[in-house]
């Protein structure tokens, strides 16, 4: 029997939970509205559940919980964050009720497990390869009636052995419609034209490799203007560009030898707080004379090592190069790129081989060809590589260039998404409405006899049996949330159209909500698909955190 503590700390946490998911279900799908968020006095415009979580302060501990789930499900797929908060919001509304009616959450746990298992088991059965987006509905049938048949074959695909070109070529289609389905959630949907090849060829490029991927935001322009190079942007970093001294010309490029430092071309000053006693008034000019002799021995190493263009690392405690540096550099000759961030500088290293120097006396030296070009009166600097890969972002206003960012990212994350598991599912709320109808038939197979509700020792397996077939039952309305939520934000009678739809998927499980048309369809023909991964992610990563809260009973404190 439970405690009023007990019985307190469950109905906080369960609505502490499903009012979070409830705010936040409003802002999924093509349709779903956005969130404002002032942070650090700036308003932030955003529609992903996993930036909107992680900007928000938090009064109640579950919160966090969701919080990491959505953030989780963003460093799994970059895709679904908002759609796995909802569902778990939903799973825990239902698993309030079933605890409230008498079943133990040890139970309950133990039953998500299953469905868990289940739900996979049936994500395998509609996802389609890559390339061949047609359903095989033929197989699907058998395995509803038998089960026991097992998995449908899964092709040999070597799609990682594949040069880049061969593959884009094979299966562009495919990459195209899920890299557009994630992106017509998205403030930059009215551009998925431009955005989709760049997510697309981005990926392709770097082997799926995607912290190769360097975005670089700059402020003025459309967003449509978003640009992919094939090199490595240094953005508007450069002290003394060339560009500017060649009026008649938009573009410079040279082939040079470069330096990497991790010094400061600055005079030198100790980390603590420090005084200076003079006995002699001459003594203060030696003190600017002494800096300005120790920064024209720097520089003139950093010309005799044959360093042409130097870049420097963002210093956190002090500039790394004075007024004073960069004018005696300028005048050797030698290009400064400064305020290179610590991750940047990693990867041109690991682009050119280079080792970082560290010390004015020993520079390592290797080569690359830099180029300086105008674009919409903006100056872009950028070094030349074969293996380097670069997006330039552009917006109106940093609200509108940060969230380009933020849609670009989930979009090479979908793409990625399908270099490691290269499967596809039907989208519009397809599965998980799917999922629901599976759910409510499986319920069949543990228990048909009501009889069984006279018995009340709970060690008696046709109460197992019955508590898992009502679990079954109840856990299968949750589903209905996303096509119920995707539904009433278009605009649509949402319990009309999951009537609509619960029908439907009986006879084809492609069938969701189109939120073009308003109306329910099959989303293959709609070409609406996402990656088999992330609804995998989704629903597993939501019952795992649900089968955990419900077992929570007491919110201690910590020691202080």
């Amino acid at each position: 029997m439970q405690t009023e503590r007990k019985k307190t700390t469950t109905e906080s946490i369960t609505q502490a939970a499903i009012t979070l998911a409830s705010s936040l279900s409003t802002s999924l799908g093509p349709r779903g509205c956005d969130k404002m968020i002032i942070k650090d006095g700036k308003p932030l415009i955003t529609n992903d559940g996993a930036t909107i979580l992680k900007t928000l302060s938090y009064y109640h501990p579950i919160n966090k919980m969701l919080c990491d789930l959505s953030q989780t499900q963003d460093k799994n797929c970059g895709d679904g964050t908002t759609s796995v908060v909802v569902l778990a919001g939903s799973i825990l509304r239902q698993c309030s009720d079933l605890i409230k009616k008498g079943v133990h959450p040890t139970v309950l746990a133990k039953a998500l497990d299953k469905i868990k298992i289940d739900c996979m088991d049936y994500i395998d059965k509609v996802k389609i390869s890559i390339g061949d987006e047609k359903f095989n509905k033929e197989k699907f049938d058998i395995y509803l009636t038998q089960p026991q048949i097992g998995n449908i074959e899964k092709k040999d695909i070597d799609y990682m052995n594949d040069k880049s070109d061969s593959f884009y070529i094979k299966y562009k289609d495919s990459l195209l419609k899920a890299v557009t389905t994630s992106l017509s959630s998205k403030l930059i949907a009215s551009s998925v034209v431009e955005f989709a090849p760049i997510a697309v060829d981005a990926c392709l490029k770097v082997n799926g490799k995607i912290v190769d991927i360097q975005v670089i935001k700059k402020i003025g322009g459309a967003v449509e203007d978003v640009r992919l190079r094939k090199t490595f942007v240094l953005a508007n970093n450069i002290k003394n560009p060339v560009i500017k001294e060649k009026a008649s010309d938009d573009k410079f490029s040279k082939k040079v030898k470069f330096a990497v430092l991790q010094f400061g071309i600055s005079p030198p000053k100790p980390n603590l707080d420090y005084k200076i006693s003079l006995t002699e008034s001459k003594l203060v000019e030696q003190i600017p004379k002494q800096e300005r002799e120790y920064l024209l021995n720097m520089c003139a190493k950093i010309k005799k090592s044959g360093a042409e263009l130097v870049i420097l690392q963002k210093s956190l405690l002090r500039e790394s190069i004075s007024e004073l540096g960069q004018s005696y550099l300028t005048r050797l000759g030698v290009i400064i790129i400064d305020d290179i961030e610590r991750e940047d500088i990693a990867k041109i290293c690991d682009k050119f081989n280079l080792q970082p120097s560290v010390d004015p006396d020993y520079i390592n030296i290797g080569e690359c060809t830099i180029e300086e070009k105008l674009e919409n009166e903006a100056l872009i600097t950028e070094i030349l590589s074969d293996d380097a890969c670069s997006i330039v972002v552009r917006g109106s206003d940093q609200i509108i260039t940060d969230e380009a960012e933020r849609s670009l990212h989930d979009a090479i994350c979908v793409v990625k998404c399908l270099f490691d598991d290269p499967y596809l599912v039907p989208g519009g709320g397809a599965v998980e409405a799917g999922i629901s109808q599976f759910l409510v038939k499986k319920s069949n197979e543990f228990y048909s006899n009501q009889d069984v509700l006279s018995s009340k020792n709970e060690h008696n397996q046709n109460y197992i049996l019955y508590s898992e077939k009502y679990i079954y039952e109840q856990i299968s309305k949750a589903f209905e949330e996303i096509p119920y939520m995707l539904a009433q934000n278009t605009g649509m009678d949402p319990v009309v159209q999951v009537n609509f739809l619960t029908s439907k998927i009986a006879e084809n499980p492609t069938f969701g909500i189109n939120v073009r048309s308003n109306t329910i369809s099959c989303m293959l023909d709609e070409n609406v698909v996402q990656p088999a991964k992330v609804s995998k992610s989704v629903i597993s990563l939501a019952l795992e955190t649900v089968a955990t809260i419900i077992k929570i009973d007491d919110i201690l404190p910590s020691k202080r």
